[in-house]
């Protein structure tokens, strides 16, 4: 294989005075950017649309790919805009034979029943897809270069850590995902539903892809290590171009970007800019503004959910750029503001942008790696053909402000936990009480208390562990649940920009009193009456959920149990219900109906129903990190505000105020 010697080229920084914002800032050129550019591929045929993560590269190849000449009465017709899943400008730069689809009629088009016709045979519609091609995958360590596919008919890969995903072209003519182990050599699953599944991303081990089994895109994912698949998305709007990074998902509907927290389950979207292309990194989405089919005059843009913040990060709006992707600091993009596209950068840490490669002809498609230096990919278009080239790119030094006095923190004197079924990776936390263990398995597990986000730890006087969704306490009958909506404790009603139902005390009042007579029954149907399973016309299902939060095998592990005692388990876990169902002024989605220890949210674009994350809210208030803007603000004032510090004794900041709690290390992951 041919080899060009690899260059270093300091790469001039754009002037301050062009970027969007007064903040952004000049970096003095011996802290500039170095760039060391090096070729990855260098094969006949195209080879296009790499993906990076650690050791492994793995792109489109077409050099064994041919174009099947089809009878022009049984063409498929120029997709519209609602029928092509991507951006037709974006998805390929040039119109040429590549890998990846270029905007004609014949190769753009995904097999639907819209761009189809119900005339079209499945195998005509196969042939008609001109541009396929193999995944291959290369070993950046090795410099080892192997084909993934049997047949040159895959396209859109990407990978993460030793997985790797793609769509691959069926014998109905339909597309589905492909997951592969790079280092075991292994198809994983394949992933082949009614219509097409395409354009899969992963993350770890999640994939997510665009999904038209319904007849419009929506947004689906599967879990490895669960083994199930599940709804990011579903709702009647086109849903395209998703993005995934640990827990946070991104993706494109009704011209914006709209995003879900797998963990909390919570799905908003982005104001104030229209956006497509999005791309995930840690709590940051990077995205393309402008519009679905014309990147003229866009904008490349950072949205930072921790705070709201919207940066435009690409100096200027003159001209085309699209596809930016993320890592860390570093967000890279294709920018054609010197006529040919070429691949521009800018680091988020020192608010600087800069220009990648200035090379011929196009270079696009650009994908990156975090690391020091970090590794930037790309599509290379010269002399007719693609190969995939790359940099390493070492950013500059961040001024350091002067170095306050070292501080003197306590060492945490437990040694590592167990890695055993008590402990949860996700998290980094394990059960170590055994009454609470027991307790958590009998009262439904991570299903109903979320994973656990602390150690066991002295709280008011009480040995107790938060969890996602509870706070467990051991109390002198043995473990019980903490009333998390007690008024001391989350009083709020207003979290993340969601609007919650307040208590009511007039329903409340209604409820049957505490130790009357056939108390047992009648609190059980007092929720089931104020507890609809529909409501405004939706399938709410909040009694339904109620009722079978834990089973009969769950609750009674030996077998023997008493059927009768369910309904009481369940109150135990969600209390009476305190306020009518309430659809959220802010989300039309959102419904939400308050108990006395959960509030069930009610999601119709997933049409789930689980309660929401209070106990994750209530750490962070007492971490005083992490919090919504709007939950910081009502916080503030209160007691638990702000307290955990291991520098402080006992782990806690004000004292006087938690009496009978010590906080040292208590979210301080094992």
């Amino acid at each position: 294989m041919k080899r060009l010697a690899a260059s270093f080229v300091l790469i001039a920084t754009v002037s301050a005075l062009l970027l969007p914002s007064s903040a952004a800032r000049l970096v003095r050129a011996e802290m500039a950017p170095v760039v060391q550019r090096f070729r990855i591929t260098d094969a006949q045929g195209d080879q296009s649309a790499p993906r990076v993560d650690g050791r492994w590269v793995v792109y489109e190849d077409a050099r064994r790919s041919r174009t099947v000449a089809t009878d022009t009465a049984t063409q498929t017709p120029t997709p519209t805009a609602t029928a092509t899943p991507e951006p037709k400008a974006t998805a390929t730069p040039t119109p040429t034979a590549t890998a990846t689809p270029t905007p004609t009629a014949t190769s753009t088009a995904l097999p639907t029943s819209e761009a189809t016709g119900a005339g079209l045979t499945a195998l005509k519609v196969a042939l008609q897809v001109t541009d396929q091609a193999d995944i291959r995958a290369r070993n950046l360590h090795t410099d080892q270069d192997r084909r993934l596919t049997d047949r040159s008919n895959a396209r859109h890969p990407d990978v993460s850590g030793d997985l790797a995903a793609w769509a691959e072209l069926g014998d109905d003519g339909n597309w589905g995902i492909v997951i592969y182990d790079l280092e075991g050599r292994s198809v994983l699953r394949r992933i082949d539903r009614e219509g097409n599944q395409d354009f899969p991303v992963i993350s770890g081990r999640r994939v997510v892809w665009q999904d038209n089994r319904r007849g419009d895109w929506d947004i689906r994912a599967y879990d490895i290590d669960e083994r199930r698949e599940f709804w990011v998305s579903d709702s009647s709007e086109r849903e395209t171009r998703p993005a995934i990074d640990g827990d946070l998902v991104a993706f494109e509907r009704d011209d914006q970007i709209w995003y879900r927290d797998l963990a909390s389950n919570r799905l908003l979207r982005i104001e104030g800019v229209d956006g497509y292309e999005p791309a995930v990194s840690g709590d940051r989405i990077a995205f393309r503004g402008g519009s679905r089919d014309d990147e003229r005059n866009a904008g490349i843009y950072v949205f930072d959910r921790r705070d709201g913040s919207l940066v435009q990060v690409s100096s200027t709006l003159d001209s085309r750029r699209g596809t930016p992707r993320i890592r860390g600091d570093l967000v890279v993009w294709w920018d054609r503001r010197h006529g040919d596209r070429d691949v521009y950068a800018y680091d988020l840490a020192t608010r600087t942008e800069f220009q990648v490669n200035s090379d011929d002809d196009d270079q696009d498609q650009p994908d990156l790696a975090p690391g020091s230096p970090a590794l930037v990919v790309w599509t290379d278009r010269r002399g007719g053909s693609s190969d995939i080239r790359g940099a390493r790119v070492a950013l500059a030094a961040v001024e350091a402000e002067p170095a306050p006095a070292p501080v003197s923190l306590p060492v945490d004197p437990s040694p590592a936990a167990p890695r055993d079924a008590r402990y949860f990776s996700p998290t980094g936390f394990r059960i170590d009480n055994d009454a609470i263990w027991e307790y958590f398995q009998v009262r439904g597990g991570v299903k109903n208390f979320g994973y656990p986000i602390s150690r066991i730890f002295q709280f008011l006087g009480f040995t107790t562990q938060f969890f996602q969704r509870h706070v467990v306490q051991i109390g002198p009958a043995g473990p019980r649940l903490v009333n998390l909506l007690d008024p001391e404790l989350i009083p709020y009603t207003t979290i993340n920009t969601s609007t919650f139902p307040p208590y009511d005390p007039n329903l409340a009042g209604q409820a049957p009193p505490v130790g009357s007579s056939g108390y047992d029954r009648a609190i059980v149907e007092f929720v089931r009456q104020n507890a609809p399973d529909q409501y405004a016309g939706q399938q709410v299902r909040f009694f339904e959920t109620f009722a079978s939060q834990v089973d009969l095998a769950t609750a009674f592990p030996t077998g023997v149990g008493n059927p009768e005692l369910l309904p009481g388990i369940n109150l135990e876990l969600a209390g009476a219900v305190t306020s009518y169902p309430f659809a959220d002024p802010n989300n039309p989605n959102f419904i939400y109906q308050r108990f006395q220890r959960v509030i069930l949210h009610y999601d119709a674009s997933c049409g789930c129903t689980q309660p929401i994350l209070l106990a994750d809210y209530f750490k962070a208030i007492l971490m005083g990190e992490n919090l919504p803007p709007d939950l910081a603000e009502q916080a503030s004032t209160s007691r638990f505000f702000a307290q955990y510090n291991n520098a402080a004794s006992g782990g806690v900041n004000r004292p006087d105020l938690l009496p009978g709690t010590e906080l040292l290390f208590a979210f301080q992951p094992q």
